[in-house]
């Protein structure tokens, strides 16, 4: 609750909570636009005469033949209920004057898209928190604009840039050490191990079937070779482009001036400097509608796959190409180096086991984003998109004044 007083006008809305296998369903309510008048609570039951109502209120769920009070949903797990109730004597709740406005919250009813171990609320009031709109000290690359409206990090870099050839939003993942793989996943993610990854930018969302399509156009209009559309190119705005080469994901990304993720920055972006096991959190996840991890739809329409740094569909979704080539034992590579010195911006092997196999991540059967699979980089494969990222150590700050991110290395 980052250390915030619950106002005790906020009581009456907790009623009954639940916690599904797949989510609320409900939309967001609004925060009000001031505090509410006082409210009367309903009372909850008539109390024997002369009893004690808290007393008889424990009795009723402990009497002989009933265990427990019947539940308002009875489809519903007993363990996924939290039930908040008034003692029953009618209850009136009023503003309390010792805590200022900006220091309260309200806990909106049904809100989606959340781990189960975390409660999300929303600001007071009307007013919506933005990010100060700042200048950058960094000078993008050309085809790259800073978004100033959401403000930049600790080293001046924008958190948040356009790419103009895609129109897609970039969002920062700044530097740090972060913990790859897994020592009790799959015997191909195992162990885990440190890499320190220098700040990138990555898409937001996976590159849609649209701005594939206009990437097409202007070869088309170039006189040069256009690679196939995707299988899904007639599946409507907002969908992943699917079944795309690694070598035409590649190619894409280099008209952007962008290039594939590695394995390590993936799980970077998608784990946080927590190292989390899901992006939302080590929590079960919470879905609006029912959602496995083979199922594909339009990209960031479940809000509840996002990272801390605000990046959509790393667990679900499509898979996606990384630019690693693949060996079952990368990781245990990786570990056997980084027990004798620091990795840094770790790129995986410089060949594959077999082939051209290149590491695709996500997808995974329990959500957890240490997953990947092996797949040849010439395969045309229907549940596998790609998106890009933006290093920093490519950038140049636009003053001497700014530090410098460190040149990128590659410890193999």
């Amino acid at each position: 609750m980052n250390g915030l007083p619950l106002r005790p006008w906020l009581m009456p809305m907790l009623g009954v909570m639940v916690v599904s296998a797949w989510g609320c369903g409900s939309a967001p309510l609004p925060p009000p636009s001031e505090p509410p008048k006082p409210v009367a609570v309903p009372v909850a039951a008539a109390p024997a005469p002369g009893g004690n109502p808290a007393a008889n209120t424990k009795a009723a769920g402990k009497s002989k033949g009933n265990p427990a009070a019947p539940l308002p949903f009875p489809n519903e797990s007993r363990s996924n209920v939290l039930q908040v109730t008034s003692t029953a004597e009618p209850m009136t709740t009023d503003v309390s004057p010792r805590f200022r406005e900006d220091e309260t919250f309200v806990v909106a009813a049904g809100l989606v898209g959340s781990d189960s171990t975390r409660l999300t609320a929303v600001g007071s009031g009307n007013t919506v928190a933005t990010a100060p709109a700042t200048t950058s000290p960094f000078k993008l690359p050309e085809g790259f604009q800073a978004l100033p409206e959401f403000g930049a990090g600790d080293d001046g870099a924008p958190l948040r840039i356009r790419c103009e050839k895609d129109d897609s939003t970039m969002a920062l993942v700044p530097a740090g050490t972060s913990i790859i793989g897994s020592d009790n996943g799959p015997a191909e993610s195992q162990p885990s191990f440190l890499v320190f990854i220098d700040a990138y930018y990555m898409d937001v969302t996976e590159v849609t079937a649209t701005q594939y399509e206009s990437y097409r156009d202007e070869l088309r209009k170039d006189k040069k070779r256009v690679p196939p559309p995707p299988v899904n190119a007639n599946s409507g705005i907002g969908w992943p482009a699917l079944g795309v080469t690694w070598g035409d994901a590649h190619n894409f990304l280099r008209w952007c001036g962008k290039e594939l993720p590695t394995e390590a920055e993936f799980e970077r972006a998608a784990r946080g400097h927590d190292g989390f096991r899901y992006p939302w959190g080590n929590g079960r996840p919470v879905w609006a509608t029912p959602r496995t991890p083979k199922t594909i739809v339009t990209v960031g329409a479940y809000v509840g796959d996002q990272s801390p740094f605000g990046i959509y569909d790393l667990a679900g979704n499509a898979r996606e190409w990384t630019g690693d080539f693949y060996r079952p034992n990368a990781h245990t590579e990786a570990a056997d180096q980084a027990a004798t010195k620091s990795l840094r911006n770790w790129t995986g092997p410089k060949t594959a086991t077999t082939g051209s196999q290149r590491v695709v991540k996500g997808g995974g059967d329990d959500w957890a984003v240490w997953h990947r699979s092996p797949a040849d980089m010439s395969a045309l494969l229907p549940d596998v998109s790609f998106r890009g990222v933006l290093r920093l150590s490519s950038i140049k700050p636009a003053t001497e004044a700014t530090p410098k991110t460190g040149s990128r290395k590659t410890a193999n």
